[in-house]
């Protein structure tokens, strides 16, 4: 991050469904590392491709992943 900055981060179906909230909330500026835990997750995923979106106030990115299991 370029800047101290609000973010979410949120994992999307290739569908555009909502799929979990990575992180919500004030992040100060550098690198950050997330991991995406799909065993704690309440319902089961199967393998796919998935996008993960990074939303700020001065930034907005999203990447495509692929899920195997």
């Amino acid at each position: 991050l370029p800047n101290d900055e609000f973010l979410n981060i949120d994992i999307y179906s290739l569908r555009g469904e909502f799929i979990e909230n990575l992180f919500s909330g004030n992040k100060s500026k550098g690198q950050h590392r997330y991991d995406w835990n799909v065993n704690s997750m309440i319902s089961e995923i199967g393998s796919g491709v998935f996008f993960i979106s990074l939303n700020g106030e001065r930034i907005n990115a999203s990447r495509k992943i692929l899920y195997l299991k």
